[in-house]
């Protein structure tokens, strides 16, 4: 009988030189094929080309460009090399995610990671609406729900350390929360809508107050270029209903800092204060500016540090002052809140704010009298700007 008709092959020119490094034109190539039985027709500019019945080897177009550099001859094709290494690279999000974990390891955070998978109530114990994704075949009934917060589960790891007098531990955890779709038809008739999945960053400061959850977000920022951020007052779920805040970057919110609520860390067994910090990761990567942040160089010259404690009303914000004490002087090099107090001394509805403040010059040593003139400057910017009075 007769053999069954093999179905052409489209051979694109452009592919064959591509491949093998050469210049053919669609003819040349038509010419090597032809000799060893391959029929082609134009199409184009590329071919068609009929492979014969006898070639069972010969079924894709790259089969059809080995048997061109075989007849057109190996030594017959050139050597080319690279124009340029184009080695990989990490992203831009990647290099920048990468940062934020080398900076929370060397400010002495511990990365975990903890399952994204909760049980029933947990998020109800930690403070949070009880709103999770059920799991429609989850493995056990422990892990059924999808996280909305990375808190229980740094929380949880906190109580096992503690379980296990293991105090003062400082986690952290780059992870995805899973949040209730709110798009256009979601809701309870719309099982099948994808949840709203999103990179989050938390802390978790085992025997730390909410001013070093404050300052580890303030370093986070500060390590990714981040302009214009600031906290400002507010209840968020899980927190501490008077140590608690927002995380802001130009205004808009990407997350919560302060202190876990004293009833969840009851509930777990925790008998310590717990710092804690959560931003919308991806919302904050997206904010970064993509140009270069400029090169302070560090000093040469030995520094000086004075410290020095305001009096103000409690509407007055720390950041306010800690900006006004870093605008003040060209000297200054960094302003660090170290303390707050309220007690025998201090009036009602006021609030003693403790600074530690760092005068430095790339250029020269600091001479006292160039010091204290500094200090002047910044006691009476400060006295100015939020009717402070200066503490002995």
């Amino acid at each position: 009988g007769e053999r069954p008709a093999r179905e052409p092959i489209r051979v694109r020119t452009a592919r064959v030189n591509q491949v093998l490094g050469t210049d053919l034109a669609r003819d040349a190539i038509a010419g090597l094929l032809d000799p060893i039985g391959f029929t082609s027709t134009v199409d184009g500019d590329d071919l068609a080309v009929t492979v014969p019945s006898w070639r069972y080897d010969s079924a894709t177009e790259i089969d059809v460009v080995e048997e061109v550099a075989r007849h057109h001859g190996y030594d017959h094709i050139p050597r080319r090399d690279l124009a340029h290494a184009n080695p990989g690279r990490l992203t831009d999000a990647q290099r920048r995610r990468r940062e934020v974990r080398r900076l929370l390891v060397g400010l002495g955070v511990a990365e975990v990671m903890p399952l994204p998978f909760l049980a029933p109530g947990q998020l109800a114990a930690c403070g949070f609406p009880p709103d999770g994704i059920e799991l429609r075949n989850s493995l056990v009934a422990e892990e059924s729900v999808l996280r909305t917060t990375l808190l229980p589960g740094l929380v949880q790891a906190v109580a096992t350390n503690a379980a296990r007098r293991s105090l003062g531990v400082r986690l952290f955890e780059i992870g995805h929360v899973f949040l209730p779709a709110t798009g256009r038809g979601s809701g309870p008739g719309r099982p099948d809508l994808l949840p709203d999945e999103r990179e989050h960053l938390g802390v978790a400061l085992a025997g730390a107050d909410a001013p070093e959850a404050v300052r580890a977000w303030y370093a986070v920022a500060g390590r990714l270029g981040l302009d214009d951020v600031d906290v400002v007052n507010g209840e968020r779920p899980g927190l501490h209903p008077t140590r608690s805040a927002i995380a802001r970057v130009g205004g808009v919110e990407v997350g919560s800092v302060g202190e876990i609520d004293p009833g969840v860390l009851d509930h777990h067994g925790i008998g310590e204060r717990v710092a804690w910090l959560e931003v919308d990761l991806g919302a904050v990567l997206g904010l970064v500016p993509d140009d270069d942040r400029p090169y302070r160089p560090v000093s040469r010259f030995p520094s000086s540090d004075v410290d020095l404690a305001f009096e103000v009303d409690d509407s007055v914000s720390a950041l306010d002052v800690e900006r006004t004490l870093a605008g003040a002087s060209p000297l200054v090099w960094a302003v660090t809140l170290f303390d707050v107090y309220r007690g025998s001394g201090v009036a009602d509805g006021r609030r003693s704010l403790a600074y530690a403040v760092r005068f430095d010059s790339p250029e020269r040593t600091l001479t006292d009298a160039e010091v204290a003139d500094a200090r002047a400057a910044l006691i009476d910017a400060v006295v100015a700007a939020h009717g402070a009075t200066l503490r002995a």
